[in-house]
């Protein structure tokens, strides 16, 4: 299973942070490093803390613990940065000392970022006891969200949809990341309030970068495909864009979306001739071919250019 590390900023929070590493306690896949940043608290927390980690001890068997003491308060910026920099793990989320996890988030957390090979995942959460849930999905409604599973959703237009009122990174800690995807950026010191959403959205062209930037080919299996390998496929169609989607290791799939204002263009032929083309790589029934309107096209959000690829495999 991938390795996931929690860190949480601490920071005069004695009240909540028993609760918060309970929950952490609780999970169905508990963390393989919990590290907990004190941020030179000026209540008990980091004892309280302590001892909240001691009395879960057992729950914790498996996760590498750490608590570390700062000597002087930098901020919540810095309190994360600093655990950043300690987890040794592929994927790591920040969690606010006065929040909580249901038990099963890092196991889902864990199986979805692996099977869709996912470098960056937002989570809903519920705000208690004001009652407010984010993101409501009604408000969401004809953005461009590709479904991958039951609850779970790839934003075809990251960049777009990031700038609507309804959908947040960074708000109580929403978002696990890859290493890898992370790189070298890290959350700004200077800010005390929402350094999160600062953090993601300051950079969120980078996090959001998709695969196939003008590319002229894609790999399936091992294979190569070069794009002109489907141009007799379509010929005759106004458009097309090939998309390639990851449901895990091995079980790629693609769909071919055909603008044919002129019905030039059967789908069940071409459907035919895609199966025999990728027979050595993707089984016909993770193959689509769907004719659609042009602007269901996607387009990358750095160019706004239409590419003829879109990978969305990570």
């Amino acid at each position: 299973m991938t390795s996931l590390a929690v860190v949480i900023p601490l920071f005069n929070k004695r009240a909540y942070v028993a609760e918060t590493i309970a929950s952490l306690a609780a999970q169905q896949s508990p963390p393989d490093h919990l590290i907990v940043i004190d941020d030179a608290s000026t209540d008990d927390s980091a004892e309280v803390a302590a001892q909240a980690l001691a009395g879960h001890a057992a729950a914790f068997a498996a996760t590498r613990v750490e608590l570390r003491r700062c000597p002087r308060n930098a901020g919540p910026g810095a309190a994360r940065n600093i655990g950043i920099g300690r987890a040794a793990t592929e994927l790591i989320l920040c969690l606010d000392a006065d929040d909580t996890l249901r038990p099963d988030a890092l196991h889902r957390v864990r199986e979805a970022m692996s099977r869709h090979r996912l470098g960056m995942m937002m989570l809903g959460f519920e705000s208690d006891p004001v009652g407010e849930a984010f993101p409501d999905m009604a408000l969401l409604a004809g953005e461009s969200l590709v479904p991958l599973e039951h609850g779970l959703f790839l934003l075809g237009d990251p960049l777009h949809i990031a700038a609507h009122p309804d959908f947040f990174m960074g708000r109580a800690s929403n978002v696990a990341v890859r290493r890898s995807q992370l790189g070298n950026h890290r959350y700004c010191t200077d800010a005390r309030l929402n350094e999160g959403v600062d953090l993601w959205y300051r950079d969120g062209e980078t996090f959001l970068e998709l695969r196939g930037r003008d590319s002229r080919s894609f790999q399936l299996a091992e294979l190569t495909y070069d794009l002109d390998l489907f141009m007799p496929l379509v010929r005759g169609a106004d458009a097309f864009q090939l998309r390639l989607y990851s449901d895990g290791p091995g079980h790629d799939r693609l769909e071919l979306l055909v603008v044919d204002q002129e019905g030039a263009c059967p789908t069940a032929t071409i459907a035919a001739d895609l199966a025999y083309l990728l027979r050595d790589a993707v089984p016909q029934d993770r193959l689509e071919v769907r004719c659609v309107s042009r602007d269901a096209l996607h387009q990358d959000p750095a160019t706004t250019k239409t590419p003829a690829i879109m990978d969305y495999r990570r």
